[in-house]
Order: C-alpha cells, then sequence, then structure tokens
C-alpha cells in the first residue's frame, strides 16, 4: 500500500481543518465509514452515510429546547407572548462563553427577541466578566421587544449595568426607476 498526503483544501484552494482528529479517522477507515475516491486529479474523502441514520448533535442539553428556555422564557421575562420562537437563552449563553473572553465586545446583527443581550448579561453575572454587546435589528416590532426584554433583565436582575439604544433617522427616500 502506498501512502499518499490529502490535505483539507477546497477545489478553490482555500485551507480547511480536519473534521477529526488522526485517530478517530483511522478508526473510521478501520470500521469502513470512510471511503476514498479519486475524482480528476484528487482524492476525495466521504463519510458513508446509512440509511436512516439520525443526525447526532452535540447540543443535547435540555436547556437547549427553544420553546421552554427560549419562547417560554421570553414570556415569563415579558409577561405575554409577543415573539415567535425566539432562541433558547441557554444555547446563545453556552455560545458566547465557549467563544468570548471577559472583556469582549459582542455585535449580533440579527437581534430579534434580544436573547444575545441576555445571556451576555447573564454571563457576566455569572463570571464578573465585562462583556458588552451590539444589537442590530431592522424590523420595529423586534427593536421594541428587544429593547423592553434586556431592560427588564436589568431591572428584574438587578444588574448594576448601562443599556443604551439608538434609533436610525427616518429618512424619506426617493427611488429613480
Amino acid at each position: 500500500m502506498v501512502g499518499l498526503l490529502v490535505y483539507p483544501i477546497t477545489d478553490k484552494q482555500i485551507e480547511r481543518t480536519w473534521k477529526t482528529t488522526e485517530k478517530t479517522f483511522l478508526k473510521l477507515v478501520d470500521e469502513n465509514k470512510i471511503v476514498a475516491i479519486r475524482e480528476n486529479e484528487n482524492i476525495v474523502l466521504y463519510e458513508k452515510l446509512r440509511e436512516k441514520q439520525v443526525i447526532k448533535t452535540h447540543w443535547i442539553k435540555k436547556e437547549y429546547h427553544a420553546y421552554h428556555f427560549g419562547t417560554k422564557l421570553l414570556e415569563n421575562t415579558l409577561g405575554r407572548k409577543e415573539f415567535s420562537f425566539p432562541k433558547s437563552l441557554y444555547t446563545v449563553f453556552d455560545t458566547v462563553k465557549l467563544m468570548t473572553n471577559s472583556n469582549d465586545l459582542i455585535l449580533d446583527f440579527h437581534a430579534g427577541s434580544g436573547t444575545t443581550g441576555h445571556a451576555i448579561l447573564k454571563l457576566n453575572e455569572e463570571d464578573n466578566g465585562n462583556r458588552q454587546f451590539i444589537l442590530v435589528e431592522q424590523l420595529n416590532e423586534h427593536i421594541d421587544i428587544c429593547i423592553e426584554r434586556i431592560q427588564k433583565v436589568i431591572e428584574q436582575n438587578n444588574i448594576n449595568d448601562n443599556f443604551t439604544y439608538l434609533e436610525p433617522k427616518k429618512y424619506n427616500q426617493t427611488f429613480i426607476e
């Protein structure tokens, strides 16, 4: 058997990283779950999929359930149902915890109901961090809910922090056809 080096580089020459460790990869090869196919001048590695195989997730904590820890949590915070399908607070919380340092600035361009801001406030309280956030939202009904949510979270949890929001000036737009 002749060994060939195969690198994780796309057809457009963009470097990627491997999905698994070498040890895990060799185990998958031994179990015949990886197949190498020559395509033109390249060797391409594919994972064999099994019919009716359930795709696994690592996001298995019950707190990641969007209905109970997104929709219901927001309802309890606002005192009414105003927003359809917000993300789970704990999914965002754990993501921010994994991906940021205590003094980072986090930007969310699709703020929705403000889950990211809520998660950052909660994480700062937990680890005494000083993360800041900028939430951007374009839908007026979402903006109002987002502002109210962040204000209530600060108030209900006695968080000693500032919250400032800006509303863009309304411009008259002329469209040329």
